[in-house]
């Protein structure tokens, strides 16, 4: 069983030698490293290609222009030999052992998907998979749930023949926002099994993250041409491969908004450049999806710092309760209220 793990790089030199040491250190052998380089302007290229020169399991491909995470990791699915394949962000590790332990998993029962637990570098706290998700649910949990789960690739390793497919029908844009959603939901959609492990298997760099980056006008802007972007690519997904599931797109806009209302603007960037930037939303959301939030746009500078108390208020009280504890007494208000 060969493991292909896929890295988009785009100038993060200072992070290719702890990221390249954690995967050339595994304890599984059958492995190769696909590192797609995205144009990138500083020596990013030159360290991947010396750590080639000295282990011939790494790949490296470069971009001749900038094109995206997305893209390149397009780029690293058409190039993948391995049996399973993993996504690994350039500023995460992975830890040595990852490959041995899903090798373990996998030669027992061959999962499309199989996702795991990450550790957050800073915190040293772990996330842990939802519980009650399945295969019947896994499609549900990332577009039509009243809290939708984060669409993240870098947390799972995926059956090469499923990436195949998925990334077969999905569309090539320049995206710096938003792809790993677009991404999981149609790998969601032709996955034919699925299970997790709470193993923790990834050091995620929590501040490297776009969400984690102060934004200026510019910046907005940026993230809603991506945004756009997605939504027109979901949009030709679901009207050409995906017909009985159209209703998605708008589950996935609002997502999207929520998202960028809170945490990029509200959050992100600076008091001075709410307004503007909120009025910028109307040219990337459709009218049905602004409606909800029409009154919270034209709310005043301190209301809408008062909106942003409240939601960090209800994000570290979900942080708080154990989601399996959140469920039980979801549940039993459900048939108290019955």
């Amino acid at each position: 069983m060969k493991f292909s793990i896929i890295i988009p790089i785009y100038n993060r030199s200072l992070f290719i030698d702890e990221t390249l040491s954690g995967i050339l250190n595994q304890t599984y052998a059958d492995i190769e490293i696909i590192c797609v380089d995205d144009c990138s302007t500083d020596e990013s290229l030159q360290k991947i290609e010396s750590y080639a020169v000295k282990d011939n399991r790494i790949k490296v491909i470069s971009h001749s222009k900038n094109l995206g995470p997305h893209c390149a990791r397009q780029t690293g699915v058409s190039n993948a030999s391995g049996d399973y394949i993993l996504f690994l962000d350039c500023d995460d590790v992975l830890e040595v052992f990852a490959c041995s332990f899903l090798h373990s998993i996998l030669s027992e029962t061959d999962y499309d998907v199989l996702e795991f637990a990450y550790k957050h570098k800073k915190t040293k706290t772990v996330s842990l998979p939802v519980p009650f998700i399945t295969i019947n649910n896994f499609f549900d949990s990332l577009v039509y749930f009243k809290n939708p789960r984060a669409g993240t690739v870098w947390n799972k390793v995926y059956k090469k023949e499923l990436l195949q497919k998925a990334f077969s029908k999905m569309q090539s844009f320049y995206s710096v926002m938003g792809e790993d959603l677009y991404e999981s939901v149609i790998i969601a959609y032709y996955a034919k099994s699925y299970t997790f492990i709470n193993a923790p298997l990834v050091l995620y760099n929590d501040e490297s993250g776009i969400s984690n980056k102060k934004n200026d006008l510019s910046s907005v802007k940026k993230s809603l041409d991506s945004i756009k972007a997605n939504l027109d690519a979901f949009s030709f997904f679901f009207n050409t491969h995906a017909g009985e599931n159209t209703d998605a797109v708008l589950y996935i806009e609002r997502q999207y908004l929520k998202y960028i209302f809170y945490i990029q603007i509200l959050m992100n960037t600076q008091k001075k450049d709410w307004r503007v930037s909120l009025n910028l939303l109307s040219g990337c959301f459709s009218e049905d999806t602004l409606l909800p939030y029409e009154k919270k746009i034209n709310k005043t500078q301190l209301s809408l710092y008062l909106e942003l108390i409240k939601y960090k208020i209800n994000i570290f009280l979900r942080q708080l309760m154990p989601y399996r504890l959140k469920k039980i007494i979801k549940d039993l208000y459900a048939n108290f209220c019955a």
